[in-house]
Formats: C-alpha cells, sequence, structure tokens
C-alpha cells in the first residue's frame, strides 16, 4: 500500500497513520489507495510519520478489504510490526 511519496502504516474508519517521503504543505490532504479515496485533515506530525483525521468516516468494507490486500501483499516484518503499534495504540501509549 505505497506509492512513490506515502507509506499506509495503518488505518480506521476515521483516519490513518502515512509515512511520507516528502514534505506536506498544508493541513488538509486525500489519501487515494487501492481503489478508495478519503479526504481529511492532518491531525499530527512526528518526523516522516504523520496521522490524517478524515472528515467523514470511511466504510467499515473499505477498512477490511484494505487490511487483506495488505495482509497478503505485505512482508512479515512489516506484519508484526504494525500488530505491534496495534497493540500499543490499544493500550493506551503512543507509539511512534
Amino acid at each position: 500500500m505505497s506509492d512513490d511519496r506515502v507509506v499506509l502504516i495503518n488505518l480506521s474508519q476515521r483516519g490513518c497513520c502515512v509515512e511520507i517521503r516528502e514534505a506536506i504543505i498544508g493541513g488538509d490532504a486525500i489519501l487515494k489507495w487501492e481503489s478508495y479515496e478519503a479526504y481529511g485533515a492532518v491531525a499530527w506530525q512526528a518526523g516522516p510519520r504523520l496521522g490524517l483525521m478524515f472528515d467523514r468516516p470511511i466504510s467499515y468494507d473499505w477498512v477490511l478489504a484494505t487490511r487483506l490486500v495488505d495482509a497478503q501483499t505485505a512482508p512479515v516484518s512489516n506484519i508484526l510490526e504494525a500488530r505491534l503499534q496495534a497493540k500499543a495504540w490499544s493500550e493506551g501509549q503512543r507509539h511512534i
């Protein structure tokens, strides 16, 4: 789930975390992945990672479909890292 500029780290109905390869100008962005797109505002940034809060929640079906594609194509090390980050986030830790 990446192109030349962005790697999608995690995705939920309300937002996502991405890693950027070039600077973002302004506080709004459109995230396009697979056959989907969502508009939102940059909620936080820490180095090359940033959080995007969507204007409107996306369909849960989009989230599931994206996770299925990612699980089939992502290297095992990325899946393990993502699971550790998700666990830390669910426990209230800010993992960046």
